[in-house]
């Protein structure tokens, strides 16, 4: 399994195991889907006093969807404003040129 790190921190993002598509040698387009994260497992198996109301197991606690890359390599939103991101990009280009030229 291959997987793709930045540059910069190491973080690893992705890895080839999902589909990806190659868009202009400059960017990854990743086909991904939303996963189920916490709340209770539901096996089918309940105690006495659930069964005799009719319960399947499991407390009935609502699991939260997200997005499974996200959740495979741990990812973390970070809430920018535009102008934050744009500034962050503006940043993060001119330190990815410097680092394309020298390398």
């Amino acid at each position: 399994m291959l997987l793709y790190s930045d540059i910069f921190c190491d973080d690893e993002l992705i890895s080839d195991s999902y589909k990806m598509e190659n868009i202009d040698d400059i960017v990854y387009k990743v086909e991904s889907k939303k996963v189920k994260k916490g709340g209770d497992e539901d096996y089918g198996i309940s105690n006495n006093a659930e069964e005799e109301e009719g319960g399947a197991g499991g407390s009935g606690a609502s699991a939260e969807m997200v997005n499974e890359i996200v959740q495979s390599f741990n990812l973390n939103e970070i809430p920018y404003t535009k102008k934050e991101y744009l500034a962050h990009i503006k940043d993060y280009m001119k330190r990815l040129k410097e680092h394309l030229e020298k390398n």
